[in-house]
């Protein structure tokens, strides 16, 4: 993916991006914690435990207030 942020002048992805990509492969190092939590799926809100109705934690205010109706 970097290498399309660059060709399509994406100046701040193309910046950032190979330093998120760093972190992201020395989480297992550095935050095994963190890391841990990721491998179990625990990066997304689920109101059921189905295998698809995960819901980004960003993302979870606008769908629990379309639930609510």
């Amino acid at each position: 993916m970097l290498p399309w942020l660059m060709l399509n002048v994406h100046k701040n992805y193309a910046r950032w991006g190979p330093v998120y990509l760093a972190d992201i492969k020395s989480l297992e190092y550095a935050a095994t914690e963190v890391f841990k939590e990721f491998r179990e799926g625990h990066f997304v809100v689920r109101l059921k435990e189905k295998a698809f109705n995960g819901v980004p934690v960003d993302q979870t205010t606008e769908w629990i207030k379309l639930l609510s109706g």
